[in-house]
C-alpha cells in the first residue's frame, strides 16, 4: 500500500471499520429496547369510594372542633374559679398648685384611673399611676379641672365609667372629687 492512494478504512471486504464491525458482515447491533419490561404491571385500583364520615378532612375537623370546645370550657371554668379583683378602699386625694396626689389601698393587681369632668366625660389617666396604690398627676398636664372627680377601679373591670356609688361598689371602685 502506498501513501499516495487513499484507502477507505473498513471499505474492503473483511476489513474492520471504525465502529468495530467487519465490512460486508451482517449488522449485529443490539436493539434499543430489551425484551423485558422494566416495571411490573400494576393492577387497576378499585373505584370504591369511602364513606363521607371516614374522609380524613372530616375526621381532622371533628377532632379540632372537639379540642377547641374543650379548651373553651376549660377557660370558662378557670374564669369562674379565679378570684375576683380586690376592691379599692381608702381612696384619698391631696391637691396642691403643682400636682394632685391620689392614694388608695387594694390588692396586687393593676388598677385604672379615670378623671371625670363636670359634663360627665371620663378620660383614662392610668398613665399617671406610680407603684402600688398611688398616682401623681401634674397640673401642667391639663388632665383635670378644678371640678374633676377621679375614679379608681380594677383594670379587669370593663364598661363605662360611672360616678354612681352603687355601680362603683359593684365594680370594686371608688371615686373622689377635687371640690370636696
Amino acid at each position: 500500500m502506498s501513501h499516495d492512494t487513499a484507502a477507505l478504512v473498513g471499505g474492503q471486504p473483511g476489513q474492520t471499520d471504525l465502529v468495530g464491525s467487519a465490512a460486508g458482515a451482517p449488522d449485529t447491533k443490539r436493539p434499543l429496547e430489551s425484551g423485558r419490561t422494566v416495571l411490573p404491571e400494576l393492577e387497576e385500583a378499585s373505584d370504591k369510594r369511602r364513606p363521607w364520615w371516614r374522609h380524613p378532612a372530616l375526621v381532622v375537623s371533628v377532632i379540632l372542633t372537639v379540642l377547641s370546645l374543650a379548651a373553651a370550657a376549660a377557660l370558662y371554668v378557670l374564669q369562674l374559679s379565679s378570684p375576683k379583683a380586690t376592691p379599692v378602699t381608702n381612696l384619698s386625694i391631696t391637691a396642691s398648685e403643682a400636682t394632685v396626689h391620689l392614694s388608695w389601698s387594694g390588692g396586687s393587681e393593676r388598677y385604672s384611673l379615670y378623671s371625670v369632668d363636670g359634663q360627665g366625660k371620663a378620660v383614662d389617666q392610668s398613665v399617671w399611676i406610680r407603684g402600688a396604690g398611688e398616682a401623681w398627676i401634674p397640673a401642667a398636664s391639663g388632665a383635670y379641672e378644678s371640678t374633676s372627680c377621679f375614679v379608681v377601679r380594677p383594670s379587669s373591670v370593663t364598661g363605662g365609667v360611672s360616678l354612681g356609688s352603687q355601680e362603683l361598689s359593684d365594680q370594686g371602685g371608688q371615686r373622689i372629687c377635687l371640690d370636696g
